[in-house]
């Protein structure tokens, strides 16, 4: 059994998605599968944990309540449900720090819920807390109510937070930009195990039929620049050259809309294979959309998907904007072949490139390895949040 970090104190974390769950919650299991499960515990909605292809952190799991169900009466009566489950929270959360002796909460990046319930729970208890904020809070795609509460909360909620906790130097700059000094913030990269794809070590060698590779969610962030990668593909005629989106939960009416297209497939897959598969791309592609409803999102994201294609050994296509912090990073880093404009000629140009090019995507693939080390590996990031926790 491997060493296992300590934590000093007992710590409580609380979000709407845990692990199994995939996407960007990934990340939270990564930092805290190295660290012992007997200092920490997690709060969070039962609905959001089953049917899911990632991995359980072995820490004890709490849920606001069992009974809340998609099948209840609550749950189809949505503000009843918002209002019970947070009345809920707020008991079991109670419970839970009393028990378990709990010194400090961790509230993650949601739709505001968690961090309401965080911020309610330390003020009842006199507890320091933390914000780990895996994507913006009132500068995401959120409505009605809940974006007019956002933009009065979200100061208070910084204001007394213990620390702050953000992906990327991008997002870290632009809330500095707003709170100035007044907030504690420091940078924790999304990580991921290099030792999983260590077992795949393949030479770069891409072959016909071509796999332009993409793994994970689809929704708006990401759906008009998928689009655009499909109607570029379609201009290729003189190459065999395939889309394989591996994505859990797509909405029907983009799988309906492509599902006859000749090269595209969609696939499932766990992310235990996700390695395997990743390693085996010729290219691998992370799209940012264009005209989106909170273009501060894309400016600030950092994909948890990024952290495994930078160790995956297979050159990476980005297509975002030129003011998404994803663009400048690999710009900076000179790790992925950034296309910054809607342009067909250019992604076509791009796709060839790197096929053809294999000084330049080794090139490509030797620099990406480089800054996941330096930033992304997973042992190293969870011993720097042990430290920042410690030290609260």
């Amino acid at each position: 059994m491997k060493n296992l970090l300590k934590l000093n104190k007992k710590l409580l974390i609380l979000s709407q998605c845990a692990p199994p769950a995939i996407g960007g919650i990934q990340n939270l299991y990564n930092l805290f599968i190295n660290i012992s499960p007997d200092d920490y515990f997690l709060l969070t909605n039962q609905i959001n944990v089953t049917k899911n292809t990632g991995s359980k952190l072995p820490c004890k799991y709490f849920f606001y309540s069992k009974f809340l169900s998609k099948k209840s009466i609550c749950f189809k009566l949505n503000i009843c449900f918002k209002l019970l489950k947070k009345l809920l929270g707020i008991i079991q959360g109670l419970k839970i720090i009393k028990n378990n002796k709990i010194n400090i909460l961790m509230g993650i990046s949601d739709g505001g819920f968690s961090f309401l319930l965080t911020f309610t729970l330390a003020k009842l208890t006199k507890k320091p807390y933390i914000i780990y904020l895996f994507d913006l809070y009132k500068g995401n795609n959120l409505f009605g109510l809940g974006k007019k509460f956002s933009n009065f909360f979200e100061p208070i909620l910084f204001k007394y937070a213990s620390q702050i906790i953000v992906t990327n130097e991008g997002t870290k700059n632009y809330y500095i930009k707003q709170y100035g000094n007044k907030i504690s913030i420091k940078i924790i990269h999304n990580s991921a195990f290099s030792e999983f794809y260590k077992k795949y070590p393949t030479k770069y060698n891409p072959s016909s039929p071509y796999t332009i590779l993409f793994t994970g969610h689809i929704y708006w962030p990401q759906e008009q620049s998928i689009r655009n990668l499909i109607q570029a593909i379609d201009k290729i005629n003189d190459i065999n050259v395939k889309f394989i989106l591996y994505t859990p939960n797509p909405s029907k009416d983009f799988v309906e809309e492509f599902k006859t297209h000749k090269k595209i497939e969609f696939k499932i897959a766990s992310q235990k294979e996700m390695p395997q598969i990743q390693s085996k791309a010729d290219i691998l592609f992370l799209p940012l959309s264009w005209n989106t409803p909170a273009p501060d999102i894309i400016k600030t994201a950092s994909p948890g998907k990024l952290t495994d294609y930078l160790i995956a050994g297979r050159p990476i296509l980005i297509h975002a904007p030129n003011y998404a912090y994803i663009s400048q990073y690999a710009r900076q880093y000179n790790f992925a072949h950034v296309v910054k404009e809607e342009n067909f000629e250019l992604l076509k140009m791009g796709i060839k490139k790197l096929l053809f090019n294999n000084k330049y995507s080794k090139t490509l693939i030797y620099n990406a390895k480089k800054i996941f080390y330096k930033n992304h590996e997973a042992l190293k990031n969870s011993k720097y949040l042990q430290n920042i926790i410690n030290k609260i």
